[in-house]
């Protein structure tokens, strides 16, 4: 999302990137079921448009004591993160299923000639392959 943004909007990317980071952080994810924001804070976050709304449309305000109001909040947080928690499993599972559809078995005896991929020494993002 971020790379199509940049690449449409060209050297004016940097003037958006907060509206962006916003809509992607405000987004359901597949994998949780949940938005980051909503997982981070116990709630969905309202932009300006959705406050505005709101406002149109409540016609009266509510009173509510400041420990009901941090319980209320608390139990919410807890609840979406049982769920996220749940639906991230069942999203492993879908994935790593998906995986083993085209994954192979494969056996290595003794003295058998492998390629090995191991990670570089000294630099956490780059491998080298070893072997014959």
């Amino acid at each position: 999302m971020l790379l199509k943004y940049c690449q449409e909007t060209g050297k004016d990317w940097d003037e958006g990137l907060p509206f962006m980071l916003f809509a992607i952080r405000d987004s359901k994810q597949e994998s949780l079921g949940f938005s980051p924001a909503e997982l981070v804070f116990g709630h969905n976050i309202c932009g300006p448009l959705k406050v505005l709304q709101e406002q149109f449309m409540s016609s009266s305000s509510s009173n509510t004591n400041v420990l009901d109001f941090v319980s209320e909040r608390r139990a919410r947080l807890h609840n979406a993160t049982t769920l996220a928690r749940e639906a991230l499993s069942s999203s492993q599972d879908s994935m790593k299923r998906r995986f083993d559809r085209k994954a192979v078995m494969r056996q290595f005896h003794p003295g058998d000639q492998v390629l090995v991929l191991l990670p570089v020494p000294g630099s956490a993002l780059t491998a080298q392959f070893l072997g014959p």
